[in-house]
């Protein structure tokens, strides 16, 4: 869970038997909920929701075997997401949903844990 710069939260979640990870937030600022939507694909955990430098809500999600890390994004804070791209590396294997965390200079650093046990990094300016 996580807020945006609308002031909005937006919780995400995986769907039933990894069949996708959806997202839901709030229709205002403090309250109802609006429907769940999809985030992405197949998904092998529930994705790592970040707020960026201007407020704008990123999303990273693992896919099933850790082969792929989708990363999607609000175009505008609160607004609509951009329908994503792929954000891991190629041939680099992943085993656990990464963490992603805003620096003081704004940018936004992603962590993720690979099949050989080291600690990856990569930085989304």
């Amino acid at each position: 869970m996580a807020g945006d710069g609308s002031g909005r939260l937006t919780v995400a979640a995986i769907g039933p038997s990894g069949v996708g990870a959806f997202a839901r937030r709030q229709a205002v600022p403090s309250g109802g909920w609006d429907a769940w939507v999809p985030l992405s694909g197949w998904s092998a955990a529930a994705p790592a929701l970040a707020v960026n430098a201007d407020g704008r809500l990123e999303a990273f999600t693992l896919t099933p075997g850790g082969a792929r890390l989708d990363h999607r994004w609000q175009i505008t804070p609160g607004g609509e997401t951009h329908p994503g791209a792929e954000f891991g590396e190629p041939g680099i294997r992943l085993v656990a949903t990464p963490v992603a965390a805003l620096d003081a200079t704004g940018r936004l650093h992603v962590f993720a844990v690979t099949d050989a046990g080291r600690v990856r990094t990569r930085v989304r300016a």
